[in-house]
Parts: structure tokens; C-alpha cells; sequence
């Protein structure tokens, strides 16, 4: 089995498999991500060709039966710190692309006025760092939107391999609160 450092972005959502979602703080009591209710986000996934970046439609179907770890996130540096925290904390698992599918998407429809070009390149810097990674530009708040997530949060959700959610967090994420999500991951990957 390889093991592929996992990088990504701003943002971080993972699931577990069977029983109720395991909830991070009250208000994602209202929350309930459902990865077959995202349509196409628009401009989309970034690929790499080369050493050019390009945009494809992305949409959440995937035919391989993978855990999702599934992070949103405004495209603001105020938000990066928290971040990459978690990333970092992701990074030294070194989870298997075999059996987690990681997801990053950016919300430019949260990007303060002037910044987007700046949160475009840093997209760009971490697409090109981890290609294994979805890293996934939203321009319309499409995903904040489908699952009516607070504005300019970050949320974080794990879904089982059978899609179903099993872990969410929404705001500002300490380090219990990543442990928890790891215990998820991890308690995910063995079953």
C-alpha cells in the first residue's frame, strides 16, 4: 500500500461510516452535508498539465468507494494559520490515496474584494505541491450555498466510503478538535 503526503489548502471535511454524525459544536447541529446534493462547482477542480494548471468541472461522484475527507473554506489568508495547522497534522499521518479522498475547496465568493488573484496563486502553489489532492475553486458559494454553511467558516467533514457522514466541524479548529477528527479517519480506514 503507498502512502502519499496529503497537502491541501484551507479547509478540511471528513465522515465516519454508520451511527448518527459526530458533532464538533452546536451549530452544526443545522448543518447535514450530503455529498450527493453538490451539483458541478464552477470554474472547478484545478489538473495539472505539465506545468500548467488548468480548470475541469467538478462534481462530487466518483466511482471509487473512498473515504472523503471533505474541506471548505473561504479564500482569505486571515484563515490560512488554522489551516495549515490541520494540513500539517494530515501531512505527518501520511493517509493512503488508496482509501482517503481528500477534497479542498476554496470559496472566492468569500474572498474579500482585491485578494482573489493572491488566493488564486496560492491555489495554484498547492494544487502543483499535491497533486493527489482535489483542490476545487468555487466562484459562486455553490457549496456554501447547497449546504447553507455559515459564510467565511471553515467547515470540516468526513464521510464514509459509502458516502454517509460520520464527522463534522464548522469554525475555528483546536487541537482536540483535530485529534477527534483523526480518531475518525482512523477508525474510518480499519473498517
Amino acid at each position: 500500500m503507498s502512502k502519499v503526503a496529503l497537502i491541501y489548502f484551507t479547509g478540511f471535511l471528513l465522515t465516519f461510516f454508520g451511527g448518527s454524525v459526530a458533532s464538533a459544536n452546536a451549530a452544526n447541529d443545522k448543518i447535514t452535508p450530503a455529498l450527493e446534493r453538490l451539483g458541478e462547482i464552477l470554474p472547478g477542480e484545478l489538473v495539472t498539465r505539465g506545468d500548467a494548471i488548468e480548470y475541469r468541472k467538478w462534481t462530487a461522484y466518483s466511482p471509487a468507494r473512498k473515504n472523503v475527507l471533505f474541506i471548505h473554506f473561504p479564500a482569505k489568508l486571515s484563515i490560512k494559520t488554522e489551516v495549515d495547522a490541520l494540513k500539517n497534522r494530515i501531512i505527518k499521518e501520511q493517509y493512503s490515496v488508496d482509501y482517503l479522498r481528500v477534497v479542498t475547496v476554496a470559496d472566492f465568493d468569500d474572498a474579500l474584494w482585491g485578494t482573489k488573484s493572491l488566493a488564486a496563486l496560492e491555489l495554484k502553489a498547492n494544487k502543483k505541491s499535491n497533486p493527489d489532492v482535489e483542490v476545487v475553486r468555487d466562484n459562486t458559494g455553490a457549496v456554501r450555498n447547497v449546504w447553507s454553511l455559515p459564510k467565511n467558516t471553515l467547515f470540516v467533514a468526513l464521510f464514509s466510503a459509502s458516502g454517509k457522514p460520520v464527522y463534522q466541524h464548522t469554525g475555528p479548529i483546536s487541537e482536540s478538535e483535530m485529534n477527534a477528527l483523526l480518531e475518525k479517519i482512523n477508525e474510518q480506514l480499519t473498517r
